[in-house]
C-alpha cells in the first residue's frame, strides 16, 4: 500500500493519500519494526545474561530499557546484572589468588607425591616385567637364545684362515663367551658356533706365532751366516796374502786387504 501511495503522490500530490491510509500504513510498518528491533534486543540480552557476560548484559538490556522502560522483564534484569556487575571483580579476584595459590603448590605437592607414586608403581612394573623376565630365563634354560656374540666369533675364526689379525680376535672373545657358556643353568643355541670360532682362533694364532719366529729366526740366522761368510772370506785373503810376501810374490789383492 506504501509502494502504491508513493506512485500516487509522483502522479498526482493532491490524491496521494486519500483517508490518511498512507500515513496509518507507515506508522503501523514502523512500529511493527520497532517492536521487532526490541524483541531482537531483549533476546540479545537474554543470552548474554545467561551466559554471564554482565557488562555485554548491562549494555543491551539498557538499550532494551530506553525504547521501552517497562518491556518484559527487562527493568529486573538489568538491576541483577548490575549487581552481579558489581560482584564479578571481587569473585575474579579471589579465583585469581586461589589459582595461584594451587599453581605454586603443584610442584611441592607433585614432589612429595612422586616417591608415594613410585613405590606404588614399583610392583606393578615388577609384576609386569615378571613374565617377560621368566619367559627369558626359560628360553636361556632350553637353550633357545643365542649368544649375542655366538656368530662374531665364528665370522672372525673363519676370516682368521687368511687374515691372522682376526685370529686373536676370535680366541679372546671365545674364551669370554666360554665362562658365561659355562655358567650353570644357561645355554645358547649357537654354543657350537663359539666352541668352533674359538677353536680356529687359537690354532691360526699359534701358527702365526710360529710363523712370525720362524721369520725372525731365519732372518737373524741368515744374518749371522753372512756376517760368518765375511769373516771367514777376509781371513781367507789375509792368508793366502802372506804365503805370497813369504813367497816375494805380490798382488793387488794383498794392497786391498
Amino acid at each position: 500500500m506504501i509502494k502504491v501511495g508513493e506512485r500516487l503522490q509522483a502522479i498526482d500530490p493532491d490524491v496521494a493519500d486519500p483517508g490518511g491510509l498512507i500515513t496509518a500504513a507507515r506508522a503501523e510498518l514502523a512500529a511493527e519494526q520497532q517492536a521487532a528491533k526490541l524483541a531482537a534486543d531483549y533476546h540479545t540480552a537474554l543470552r548474554l545474561f545467561d551466559a554471564g557476560r554482565w557488562e555485554e548484559a548491562v549494555e543491551a538490556l539498557e538499550l532494551v530499557s530506553r525504547l521501552d522502560s517497562a518491556y518484559q522483564d527487562a527493568p529486573a534484569l538489568l538491576d541483577r546484572a548490575r549487581r552481579e556487575l558489581g560482584q564479578v571483580p571481587a569473585a575474579l579476584s579471589e579465583e585469581e589468588v586461589r589459582r595461584e595459590a594451587e599453581e605454586q603448590d603443584r610442584p611441592r605437592a607433585e614432589e612429595q607425591d612422586r616417591p608415594r607414586a613410585e613405590e606404588q608403581d614399583r610392583p606393578r612394573a615388577e609384576e609386569q616385567a615378571w613374565p617377560e623376565q621368566e619367559a627369558r630365563r626359560q628360553a636361556e634354560q632350553r637353550g633357545d637364545t643365542p649368544h649375542p656374540r655366538g656368530t662374531w666369533i665364528l665370522i672372525c675364526g673363519i676370516l682368521g684362515i687368511f687374515i691372522t689379525i682376526f685370529a686373536p680376535i676370535a680366541w679372546y672373545q671365545g674364551n669370554k663367551a666360554r665362562r658365561e657358556v659355562q655358567a650353570p643353568g644357561i645355554h645358547y643355541s649357537n654354543e657350537l658356533s663359539i666352541r668352533i670360532g674359538r677353536m680356529l682362533g687359537k690354532i691360526f694364532t699359534i701358527f702365526g706365532i710360529v710363523y712370525l719366529a720362524v721369520l725372525i729366526i731365519g732372518g737373524v740366522g741368515n744374518l749371522v751366516i753372512y756376517m760368518i761368510g765375511l769373516v771367514v772370506t777376509a781371513a781367507f785373503r789375509s792368508l793366502a796374502c802372506r804365503r805370497e810376501l813369504d813367497c816375494g810374490q805380490h798382488s793387488p789383492r794383498c794392497d786391498a786387504t
